[in-house]
């Protein structure tokens, strides 16, 4: 969760007064992207927490204790050297910016400096400026909040907001889309305030109107209700468990957060890591996608280029275009030309273009094979991570490019080991550990499982010499379905085959295999397996 620009402005306008004339006695770094100042003003201390963290992204007065600082950066250094002991003059948001500036004037004939922090929720900023603007020094990227073309919402009327909707979109939508600095989460509430739906278009203008200027008019009062949801977000309006202040309910909101990151944090981080790299293989492949199409020309830029040669002297010179018969004489076809080459040369200059399209063709066919084959890769991995059960399993997940996985690392932690009527099952935890448990521990007689055609677990059933039973059978395929990306099915088909009809193709990612002499069962994932019984891994 990231504070919204709103949620900021509440924020902001508590700690205004707060921390007017406090100075900062001690700047300490809590976690790489976590800081902590500690303001003292008479007869008060007060903890002030900035975090640069991408998912949590604020910055909020803190009262519960925090865990001990380590050891800081060359940017607190610079922090401490120039902020300790002076006075910070104001606090303020910059427009509805997530944009906050701390301001500290003229102190014993040292020049006035100014913190900004910048907070989007990705490529967060904390800067250190001198009087002139320059940066002294700072935490991410050195940049300046993006210009918005859009009228900010709080400057608005509820009549001049109703001119500026798209009257044919859901409120919910259509709300952030005509002004600048409105989060959706408020967007809602406003719709919900007038009384409409907000999956559906307007209504009712008038409740609307009101509802916007209601809305507005609280919010430049300062009339705050501070609360946090029942959905753990953060809220100025009063839905939920209130709270005294915006900043008791920011901590509340945040609570734990400057702690080490937790299970879901740490998944959130690798899954947007995933995204990332799927997105970047995606893209790739589209365009060897088109590239591949324009190799599918070569015959055709062949053929006219004979055409061109059998029909020379129906080509005038200097032409762009020119329509000639066809070979069976059915029908004539269009050809455009160089006017600057004679019709030889552009007959020449077609079949040069078709033995390059026709010598690309594998080319590209292979690049094709190689990022499918990641795209694959990432899907497995993604699905690893949204299926961990811990930090640990979690951390042997890491995306890297086909070609730096030649000598997969082995895996740290053991596939899930399941019993059932005396047989052993084998679940893997990730790619690595799939490609291990398959190629490496399995026997050739034992059957191996897997979800036909989706990312998805290998599941290896131990024989150990006998012939598995039925309810083994179908526990084994039914764990296959439960550990796949159609975990969410009712149905799912599921392969599986002798361990010895499993193979690696070469130069593959972890977990890519191809097998024969399959058969195939349809399972429900969620099947009641009443007898299975989980070891210790």
């Amino acid at each position: 969760m990231k504070l919204d620009s709103l949620n900021l402005a509440a924020i902001v306008t508590e700690l205004g007064p707060l921390l007017k004339d406090a100075a900062p006695q001690k700047i300490s770094q809590l976690s790489e992207e976590d800081y902590l100042f500690v303001f003292r003003r008479p007869g008060q201390t007060l903890r002030l927490l900035i975090s640069l963290r991408p998912e949590e992204s604020r910055l909020h007065l803190l009262e519960q204790p925090t865990p001990p600082a380590q050891s800081p950066s060359a940017f607190t250094m610079l922090l401490r050297k120039h902020l300790e002991g002076r006075r910070l003059g104001r606090v303020a948001q910059v427009g509805l910016e997530r944009t906050v500036e701390l301001d500290f004037p003229v102190y014993q004939e040292k020049p006035a400096l100014k913190l900004v922090l910048h907070i989007p929720g990705r490529d967060n900023t904390l800067m250190l400026l001198n009087e002139s603007g320059k940066v002294l020094g700072a935490h991410g990227k050195r940049g300046q909040p993006e210009a918005s073309y859009l009228p900010r919402a709080d400057s608005l009327t509820g009549q001049q907001l109703l001119e500026l909707l798209d009257h044919s979109q859901p409120l919910q939508r259509a709300l952030p889309k005509a002004v600048f600095g409105l989060p959706p989460f408020y967007a809602r509430q406003i719709v919900v305030e007038a009384g409409q739906d907000p999956g559906a278009p307007p209504i009712d203008p008038e409740a609307l109107e009101r509802a916007w200027d209601g809305f507005w008019a609280d919010f430049r009062a300062g009339r705050f209700q501070p609360a946090v949801t029942d959905h753990g977000e953060l809220s100025f309006r009063g839905q939920g468990l209130p709270y005294p202040t915006m900043q008791q309910a920011a901590e509340a909101a945040w609570a734990g957060a400057s702690r080490a990151p937790g299970l879901e944090q740490l998944r959130s981080e690798a899954l947007r890591k995933v995204q990332k790299a799927l997105t970047r293989v995606e893209k790739r492949l589209g365009e060897l996608g088109r590239d591949l199409g324009q190799t599918e020309k070569a015959e055709l830029y062949q053929h006219w280029g004979q055409l061109l040669l059998s029909r020379l002297e129906q080509v005038p010179l200097r032409a762009t275009t020119v329509s000639l018969i066809d070979f069976d004489e059915a029908c004539r076809v269009e050809i455009a030309l160089n006017a600057r080459l004679t019709p030889s040369e552009n007959a020449q200059k077609l079949f040069r273009r078709s033995r390059k399209l026709k010598r690309a063709g594998p080319l590209i066919a292979a690049q094709v094979e190689k990022a499918t084959a990641e795209r694959d890769y990432l899907l497995e991995l993604q699905l690893a991570i949204a299926q961990a059960g811990s930090a640990g399993e979690l951390s042997e997940l890491e995306p890297r490019p086909v070609e730096r996985r030649a000598r997969p690392e082995k895996p740290r932690s053991g596939p899930r080991r399941y019993v059932l009527d005396g047989f052993e099952l084998w679940v893997g935890r990730n790619p690595a550990q799939n490609d291990r448990l398959t190629h490496k521990l399995a026997a050739r007689d034992d059957l191996w499982f897997h979800a036909r055609n989706l990312p998805g677990a290998h599941v290896i059933l131990r024989a150990a010499g006998r012939t598995p039973s039925q309810e083994a059978v179908l526990a084994a395929a039914v764990l296959a379905a439960r550990h796949s990306q159609a975990s969410d099915s009712s149905k799912v088909e599921v392969d599986f085959t002798l361990v010895r009809y499993v193979k690696k193709p070469s130069g593959s990612p972890p977990g890519k295999v191809i097998y024969h002499h399959e058969t195939s069962l349809v399972v429900d994932p969620c099947q009641a397996l009443s007898d299975l019984r989980e070891l210790s891994s």
